[in-house]
């Protein structure tokens, strides 16, 4: 039998085939056979005490919930239940963003409703196109900056009241103006006269026979005719020699301007019958 245990302790596997084969912790053939207990419970210790750090360190719960990790404290699921609760409300999500996809609108017509641009590019260079579009745009909006007009020359037509005035109560200056303007208007429009009243004066020619378009053109016409009748008895008047002869003038040329010879006249006979 002692043959037997020595062939036995022969034929044993060695402390590093031992651990190769994980039968045997590493370096535990390196330590007195006494020691083995104490270092297994010198091992427990320090992984119960790495235990306890980590578990020191771990968030808490109300930090969890803020950053979306655990559900809310508030929440009245069941913590065992948690997991299949969040599973549920990620189907649902999951069924709500398909719907969605299902309704949306076709590329064709977001681009009929000008949401999408008309042009055929790939999806790549989707967002390149619309870079250059934007970049564009700017470049005119740049351009008509540019040819605007100045304060100075809007001042001058009137579109821009000069700096005496706030620009933030430029809008309200303008509004009290037209105001003012429209009160103006609509003072003089109540007292204006009437048609009947301009016809009475003179001012305005009876038309109720012709339509309004023509009362202009009628107007006009009636003066050229009075025009050339004012004209031809100018031409066809006497002269002063055939007005003397006939003693409708004065026979004295030069004495008293012709605009006074009548009232001149006048006064002569005012005085002959004073005389008598």
């Amino acid at each position: 039998s002692a043959s037997a245990v020595a062939s036995k302790l022969e034929r044993r596997p060695s402390g590093a085939a031992l651990e190769q084969s994980g039968i045997l912790k590493a370096g535990a053939h390196k330590v007195a056979p006494a020691l083995p207990g104490k270092v297994d419970e010198l091992d427990r210790k320090v992984r119960r005490r790495s235990v306890g750090d980590a578990l020191d360190k771990r968030p808490a719960k109300e930090d969890l919930a803020k950053s979306g990790v655990l559900k809310s404290a508030g929440t009245s699921v069941a913590p065992k239940i948690q997991q299949a609760a969040t599973g549920l409300e990620n189907k649902i999500r999951r069924a709500s963003v398909g719907q969605r996809l299902e309704k949306r609108q076709s590329a064709e017509e977001l681009r009929a409703s000008g949401v999408l641009g008309s042009e055929k590019v790939s999806s790549p260079l989707q967002a390149a196109a619309e870079d250059l579009r934007k970049r564009i745009t700017k470049d005119q909006v740049s351009h008509l900056l540019e040819g605007r007009p100045g304060l100075d020359e809007l001042t001058r037509n009137g579109v821009h009241h000069g700096n005496r005035v706030a620009a933030s109560l430029q809008k309200p200056l303008q509004d009290l103006d037209r105001q003012l303007k429209a009160d103006t208007v609509s003072h003089k429009l109540e007292r204006r006269p009437s048609a009947e009243d301009l016809e009475r004066t003179g001012v305005r020619m009876p038309c109720d026979a012709i339509a309004p378009a023509l009362s202009a053109a009628q107007l006009k016409l009636e003066h050229e005719l009075a025009k050339a009748q004012v004209s031809h008895k100018l031409r066809s008047r006497p002269d002063t020699g055939s007005l003397q002869s006939k003693n409708v003038l004065h026979a004295e040329p030069g004495s008293v301007a012709p605009g006074l010879a009548g009232p001149k006249e006048d006064l002569e006979r005012s005085l002959r019958r004073d005389n008598l």
